[in-house]
């Protein structure tokens, strides 16, 4: 059986499935109040999750397309050793990333405070602060790297490397910009 790479199709579908899932909803869900009957702490956690939820239900909408290998997509097995390099890798970006918004943060007068929701979620007592960090350190990070390198970044990939890494990662930079008007 020929591992073709995903598509136009599977690009789209995953991204539509994505926007839905994760914009969509929450607009849903404050336009028909319901948002206003769950507890502020409950709702930031849904929040939370839903980050990542997005963009497996946007991998998994692509996935089913077309019966595919996940060697399709980029998937395959790892060693111990790459996994410790990864959380090495991820644990110094994290601390980069952090740097770098305080800095934007000193240097800017933040307008509208996109993450308190996040907060709220957090605040409530050590389940919460731990359900939160799962959400946004495991959960996000992994449905962003299912659907916007599994998906995006391979189906680009057939245009070159340098096409594929700068649009997969131009995706996800919308969908973040999109993600903070939420």
């Amino acid at each position: 059986m020929a591992r073709t790479r995903p598509g136009l199709a599977e690009v789209v579908v995953g991204i539509v499935v994505f926007a839905i899932v994760g914009y969509g909803l929450p607009v849903l869900l404050n336009r028909t109040g319901l948002a206003d009957e769950v507890d502020t702490t409950v709702f930031g956690l849904f929040l939370t999750a839903l980050s990542g939820v997005a963009g497996l239900a946007g991998f998994v909408a692509a996935d089913r397309i077309r019966i595919r290998h996940p060697a399709a997509f980029g998937l395959r097995r790892t060693t111990g050793r790459w996994l410790l390099i990864g959380v090495a890798c991820g644990i110094l970006a994290l601390v980069l990333a952090r740097l770098a918004a305080a800095a934007v943060f000193y240097l800017s007068s933040p307008g509208e405070d996109v993450q308190a929701s996040y907060r709220e979620a957090a605040g409530d007592g050590v389940l919460t602060v731990v359900l939160s960090l799962l959400f946004l350190a495991v959960l996000t990070p992994i449905g962003e790297e299912f659907l916007f390198r599994g998906v995006v970044a391979t189906a680009l990939l057939r245009f070159g490397a340098v096409t594929g890494v700068v649009g997969s990662a131009l995706s996800l930079f919308q969908a973040d910009l999109a993600a903070q008007g939420r």
